[in-house]
């Protein structure tokens, strides 16, 4: 069984994988900055600052892992962009989301790093 670090990462490499090589650069430097936008503004915040270029790529990348997260895939079924789904979760649920938003980031990070 693989640790939820493992899944992150594993996830993460494949996403960064995906990304075409004439965007990498933007895509990169929208990832480095991620986590710590997310850590100084908040999730939502974050999220409404990343909607153009790749660094709305970014904000995808890191919404499908929520989504896609067996504990909030149920809280976030509803039909709507990341911020509205985000904006209508109890402050706990939230605080959670945006803790594993941030240890996604510093993988999604980590795996634009390793590219040459």
């Amino acid at each position: 069984m693989k640790t939820r670090d493992q899944q992150r990462a594993l996830y993460a490499y494949k996403e960064a994988d995906k990304v075409e090589a004439d965007h990498r650069e933007e895509f990169k430097t929208g990832a480095r900055s991620l986590p710590s936008t997310i850590q100084s503004c908040g999730l939502i915040q974050a999220f409404s600052f990343y909607h153009k270029g790749q660094k709305a790529e970014v904000r995808k990348k890191v919404a499908a892992w929520l989504e896609n997260h067996p504990f909030f895939r149920e809280d976030l079924a509803v039909e709507g962009d990341i911020t509205v789904k985000l904006s209508s979760q109890d402050i706990e649920t939230y605080r959670m989301m945006q803790a594993e938003a941030i240890e996604y980031a510093v993988w999604l990070k980590r795996a634009t790093e390793s590219w040459s």
